[in-house]
């Protein structure tokens, strides 16, 4: 199944997976807000597909990892709202768009996000060769939506 992240004014376009946007910009922003990349200590039971899919079963998770996961998933609704907390199914972000708990999360701000997106793509850690691969589709959604939010109107789709 696709995702199309699309920018209405510009007409520029990001597609992908869902699962590219989370094991990339989302991934990212877990990781700014302190999630361990592994919830295990022999680097077997990956945070982010834990994030994604909560099975548990017979895996013998690290208490301190479960304690740091669960503290950076907490805080990055709040650093990261419109990245995080936004559906990714559709919806669109606006530039006077809010997020709204209560009545799904096909909303949000264009502004916003780009400020978040921004703060990803300027940290110094990801700067490195081991997070490349997140780093090129983050900062292409960035880009999109400068570039929507500079020359257009500021509204961004999720198809």
């Amino acid at each position: 199944m696709g995702l199309d992240i699309f920018a209405t004014t510009t007409g520029e376009c990001l597609s992908g997976g869902y699962s590219r946007l989370h094991h990339t910009a989302r991934y990212l922003a877990l990781l700014f807000c302190g999630m361990p990349e592994h919830l295990d200590d022999e680097g077997r039971v990956s945070s982010m597909v834990f994030y994604l899919s909560p099975y548990i079963g017979d895996k013998c998770l690290s208490t301190d990892k479960l304690r740091q996961f669960i503290s950076a998933v907490q805080v990055s609704g709040k650093l990261f709202p419109n990245l995080l907390l936004h559906s990714d199914c559709d919806g669109d972000y606006t530039k006077r768009g809010k997020i709204d708990l209560t009545g799904g999360l096909g909303k949000g701000n264009s502004v916003a996000l780009l400020k978040e997106l921004g703060e990803l793509v300027n940290e110094k850690e990801f700067q490195n060769e081991k997070y490349t691969k997140e780093m090129e589709y983050t900062k292409a959604f960035h880009a999109l939506v400068k570039k929507e939010i500079e020359e257009g109107k500021g509204i961004i789709r999720f198809c």
